[in-house]
Parts: C-alpha cells; sequence; structure tokens
C-alpha cells in the first residue's frame, strides 16, 4: 500500500519527484520516493543500515560476493545466507 503525499525536491536535485508514504515490515510508516528503473519503493532506514552493513562487511570481497549479498537484500529487505553457490 502507498498513499502518494506530494512533489518534494531535495537539495541538489534539478526538479522534484512524486514522494509516497508507506509501510516497511521492520520499520513502519515511512517516506520516500520511487528508486530505480523498476521504480519500487524502499525504506531509507533499511538503506542506511543496509549501506553501513555493507561497507563494514563486505569490504575487500570479490564482485560476485558483494552482487550475491546485495541484490537479495535490496528487494527483500534481508540478507540470505547465499555464499558458496557461485
Amino acid at each position: 500500500m502507498r498513499k502518494y503525499i506530494g512533489h518534494f525536491m531535495k537539495d541538489g536535485w534539478k526538479g522534484e519527484v512524486p514522494f509516497y508514504l508507506f509501510k516497511c515490515r521492520k520499520h513502519g510508516y515511512v517516506i520516500s520516493h520511487e528508486k530505480g528503473f523498476s521504480k519500487e519503493l524502499r525504506c531509507p532506514e533499511c538503506e542506511k543500515e543496509f549501506k553501513k552493513e555493507w561497507q563494514s562487511v563486505n569490504a575487500g570481497q570479490s564482485f560476485p560476493d558483494i552482487a550475491v549479498s546485495i541484490v537479495p537484500r535490496l528487494r527483500h529487505g534481508y540478507v540470505p545466507d547465499v555464499r558458496g553457490l557461485i
């Protein structure tokens, strides 16, 4: 469920984009804008946590290991243990 709340522009952006209120499974109701080519809504708090975790855990790993951990997390909000499958 998403609820349109208006068009807004952040500092450094060239134009306004639509922002939505939606419910994150972990953080409850949050506000964000559509991201990426698929225009999916991602919880900003989950993204902050993921970025912090990724920077500390994946430092120095090879690209396949990083790709395996990033893609499932961005789509589903968690990182399954899939090491060794590639």
